[in-house]
């Protein structure tokens, strides 16, 4: 498998382009009144960096380390093997991840 160009699952189907959907994963931030007490939360868009840190951190509950994970994008690489943030978003949104467990090796 390959992190780039994104290398999708053989056999799995894609959702057609008119079909899909934007993901319902965002990121809160407490804003504060100014100097009274009290706030709210507001939504923004999560990052590809932050994206990619939330697989990993996930994957690691899972037991699998983050050398042993690899998220396949359409866009080009960090010299970490993620994806880069800089980019825009891509014409193929689709992102694949695969890993392996420790007994696995």
């Amino acid at each position: 498998m390959k992190a780039y160009p994104l290398s999708w699952p053989a056999g799995w189907r894609r959702t057609k382009p008119d079909q899909r959907a934007r993901g319902k994963f965002n990121k809160k931030t407490y804003q504060a009144y100014g100097t009274s007490a009290g706030g709210y939360y507001r939504s923004s868009e999560v990052s590809i960096a932050e994206g990619s840190k939330r697989v990993l951190k996930e994957l690691a509950a899972f037991g699998v380390e983050e050398g042993d994970a690899i998220i396949s994008t359409n866009l080009k690489l960090r010299l970490d093997g993620l994806p880069k943030g800089d980019q825009g978003e891509p014409t193929d949104p689709g992102v694949a991840v695969y890993w392996r467990r420790k007994e696995e090796r």
